[in-house]
């Protein structure tokens, strides 16, 4: 079950403008550009809530609004946790269907596109800067990282490996 409280302390918009929900999702993700798509279904309403820090960004995204993000999105990994509906992400020419059983992984230089195939699509949306997770890999690993790592784009929330993203 959906926890419907995720990070209900940090409102940022509710709202059934399109608009004020883009320029809100640009404002939490900057430096990543984030574009609509496709034009959201008459009657849509739109809830994102979340907060940024110093090389992060993340937020709770209710929406239908199809999107492409770019521009920073060279300098960041985005991890994308669906929580309820599906949306089709879209990596270069890979396609996976994020769901609440499988999410996906953008690398710095990515071109990325999600589409909610359902109405609406919730997600829970993280950007990591590239120096921040170098930075903690370095010092996981007691040595300079020469360069950032590469995850695969999906990744499946039911295996063994990814236990503690399944309680996030």
């Amino acid at each position: 079950m959906v926890n419907t409280r995720i990070l209900s302390r940090w409102p940022l918009v509710r709202s059934a403008n399109p608009e004020e929900m883009l320029e809100s999702l640009n404002a939490l993700y900057r430096p990543s550009e984030v574009r609509s798509l496709r034009v959201s279904s008459e009657g849509s309403h739109y809830e994102l809530r979340g907060f940024a820090g110093p090389g992060f960004s993340i937020g709770y995204i209710r929406s239908d609004m199809g999107v492409s993000i770019s521009g920073a999105a060279q300098s960041a990994y985005h991890l994308n946790l669906g929580l309820s509906g599906e949306l089709l992400s879209a990596r270069g020419d890979e396609r996976v269907r994020n769901t609440a059983t499988r999410a996906v992984v953008y690398n710095p230089g990515d071109r990325q596109t999600l589409l909610p195939t359902t109405a609406p699509a919730e997600t829970l949306g993280i950007r990591l800067s590239r120096d921040l997770v170098e930075t903690e890999l370095a010092g996981l690993l007691g040595r300079d990282v020469s360069a950032g790592p590469r995850f695969d784009f999906s990744l499946d929330l039911t295996s063994d490996d990814s236990a503690g993203l399944r309680f996030m």
